[in-house]
């Protein structure tokens, strides 16, 4: 449980930053964001934050598996439980 707060939490403080410091200043004025509405810049932050996390995931699953910590698909699945069965 610890580690999905770790992981969202780094997915959100760095999605958050690619897009408002590297992305918002060259994106075209209908896909920035405005503050207290739903528009195309919100669901592209969110986009990103969700990329990073699933990154994350996958690094966590990797790292595991290759430490020999891992070693059945269900003990896979409790490290990241947002990712789906293959």
């Amino acid at each position: 449980m610890f580690l999905n707060l770790v992981k969202s939490l780094i997915a959100v403080v760095s999605g958050n930053a690619i897009y408002f410091f590297l992305l918002l200043p060259v994106l075209p004025r209908d896909a920035r964001h405005r503050p207290f509405h739903f528009d195309l810049g919100l669901a592209l932050d969110a986009w990103i934050c969700l990329v990073i996390y699933g990154v994350l995931c996958l690094a966590v699953r990797r790292k595991g598996r290759e430490a020999g910590v891992l070693q059945d698909r269900q003990s896979a699945d409790a490290v990241c439980p947002a990712q789906v069965a293959q």
